[in-house]
């Protein structure tokens, strides 16, 4: 009987990822999340359909170079918590080559990234054609919005979900591990889908917890101290965003480790 990736021995590999390294993992979540001290940064809120938690509005609020800076650190980052999931020999290799990965890296986040994205706005954007051709193709509009919201939602996140990991472990050229994680998810992808929806409900509690601190009233009465406002609430964002995005990075590698195990019967990282 053909053995499946399982949810549980995802989570408990994260957790156990987690307990070697936790304070060298936590600092790189500092890193990771540098941009929470970007003026012009906000949490986005929770209340969209996207399976990514940005909104387009996020770009021209900040200017695109800060909004470059905080992608490369939160890259850089998310990076280095992927080379301390491996053992050592897979550490000495990884490093040896870490910073030659990184453009790589950089250009499969962004192909997932702008993947996801631009099906989304699809989706979300046909509604706003206008006109006679719109009129007359109305239904088929529909069909096409639904069909990419679909893709958007459950068919694109598990074939993309550890492409990261590859793309930081295994290295090669750019697009390649989109390629890899494509294969590795094959026939595990609705599981997969559970453990991103697991994700994603976690995102949501953050961000609502977020919201509910912020827009409370003692909130409010204290925001009036600029000194508050630009102390105290960037330092209540890192407290609850860098354990999710951490939680994340580490889901991805042992999902990775997982897939690696079931689909090639080798482990790629020992976990001890």
């Amino acid at each position: 009987m053909q053995e499946h990736i399982s949810i549980g021995r995802v989570f408990a590999g994260a957790w156990r990822l987690f307990r070697r390294r936790y304070i060298a993992m936590f600092l790189l979540s500092l890193v990771q999340n540098s941009w929470i001290f970007i003026p012009g940064f906000r949490l986005p809120y929770p209340g969209g359909y996207s399976v990514i938690p940005v909104k387009s509005h996020l770009i021209p609020e900040i200017g695109f170079e800060a909004w470059a800076i905080a992608a490369v650190l939160f890259l850089l980052g998310s990076m280095g918590i992927t080379v301390m999931c491996e053992d050592r020999i897979a550490q000495a290799d990884v490093r040896g080559t870490f910073f030659y990965r990184i453009p790589s890296a950089l250009i499969d986040a962004a192909a997932c990234f702008g993947l996801l994205y631009i099906t989304l706005e699809a989706a979300s954007r046909v509604h706003l054609l206008d006109g006679y051709l719109y009129s007359a193709l109305f239904p088929l509009f529909i069909v096409a919005s639904f069909l990419l919201f679909i893709m958007a939602n459950f068919i694109v996140p598990p074939m993309i979900f550890v492409t990261f990991p590859v793309s930081v472990v295994e290295g090669g050229w750019p697009l390649r591990a989109i390629g890899r994680s494509f294969r590795l998810t094959q026939g595990e992808r609705w599981r997969v889908f559970a453990v991103i929806l697991i994700l994603r409900v976690i995102y949501v509690a953050v961000a609502s917890t977020y919201y509910s601190i912020i827009y409370s009233e003692p909130w409010q009465a204290l925001s009036a101290n600029v000194l508050f406002y630009k102390t105290v609430k960037p330092g209540l964002l890192c407290a609850l965003i860098c354990p999710f995005t951490l939680t994340v990075i580490l889901i991805m590698v042992s999902a990775y480790q997982e897939l690696i195990r079931l689909k090639e019967g080798t482990i790629c990282c020992k976990v001890k």
